[in-house]
């Protein structure tokens, strides 16, 4: 099914697919400006996630640089843990 679009007083031909380039480009626009880089590559938005976590494990924990399961044994994560389950508990 093709559908006629006005763009600046032209008509364009929409084709099938053409919604999904879009939203294609756009998404990977978006994930190379979070990311600080000019141009998306698979990948590069679950690295800068990752990274962004351990930022904020780091915090938590007091640590420079994220250990695999320090969160877990870390004194301050225990209390947040504890206040999170008696939180549900009510």
């Amino acid at each position: 099914m093709v559908y006629l679009r006005l763009h600046h007083h032209a008509i364009d031909l929409l084709q099938f697919g053409d919604l999904t380039l879009w939203l294609d480009k756009a998404a990977k626009s978006k994930a190379a400006s979070l990311t600080g880089k000019d141009e998306y590559e698979f990948g590069d938005l679950s690295r800068w996630v990752d990274s962004k976590v351990k930022d904020k494990v780091n915090d938590i924990t007091g640590k420079d640089t994220y250990t695999f399961g320090y969160i877990i044994t870390s004194p301050k994560m225990k209390i947040i843990l504890l206040s999170m389950y008696c939180l549900q508990a009510v």
